[in-house]
């Protein structure tokens, strides 16, 4: 399935929406990539594969939930732009 640039500033007039002419190029291209996708998926064999209710029905290995204590003050002083006494420094944005 592929989807035009007709259909696409339809769709587009429809959701009362617009685009430039170089978006819509691109949207074009990425809904059709999507679309192969999808034809893709159509491919695959399902045949002996039985549906799935819900995935939390099937049991998964856990660790057990315990508290830990953990300071990972360092690691995030050395990656922030700015830190003082424990707490992000950022800039003013609401005046």
């Amino acid at each position: 399935m592929a989807i035009s640039q007709q259909e696409l500033k339809h769709i587009l007039m429809l959701s009362k929406l617009s685009a430039k002419p170089e978006e819509l190029a691109q949207f074009e291209y990425d809904l059709n990539n999507i679309f192969n996708l999808f034809d893709n998926l159509k491919l695959v064999d399902t045949h002996d594969i039985k549906p799935m209710i819900s995935p939390l029905l099937s049991h998964y290995p856990a660790r057990e939930d315990a508290p830990q204590m953990q300071n990972h003050t360092a690691d995030f002083e050395r990656i922030a732009p700015e830190f003082t006494n424990q707490h992000f420094i950022v800039p003013k944005v609401i005046e």
